[in-house]
């Protein structure tokens, strides 16, 4: 998964972004729901930016620090520094694979 910080207003947008297939966000939303109902985690949060803002943003699954509350789109927890270079390793290992390009389109 990659992590995208954004703005409030860029946040204001998600739902109305016609550009992102809605059963692409439905997929997104039940891959979500899937990972949780499999105990891969107790919750998660996700969210897809584009060059003009939040394409989509949902969550699953409860809350680490309070297990009975739902886990909210704007939950704030630690993500380990080594997510980061998984992420990037796996990028650099399909860009040489010319399975995706730096600056292609996702869809």
């Amino acid at each position: 998964m990659n992590f995208t910080v954004c703005s409030l207003a860029q946040r204001a947008e998600v739902g109305q972004n016609k550009v992102f297939p809605e059963a692409a966000q439905t997929a997104i939303t039940q891959g979500l729901k899937d990972s949780v109902r499999r105990g891969d985690t107790s919750g998660v949060v996700a969210l897809v930016a584009g060059p003009n803002g939040v394409l989509y943003e949902g969550a699953a699954g409860k809350l680490g620090s309070a297990p009975s509350t739902e886990m909210p789109q704007d939950a704030i927890f630690l993500i380990a520094s080594m997510t980061k270079r998984v992420t990037s390793v796996a990028t650099m290992r399909l860009v040489e694979a010319g399975k995706i390009k730096f600056d292609g389109q996702m869809w």
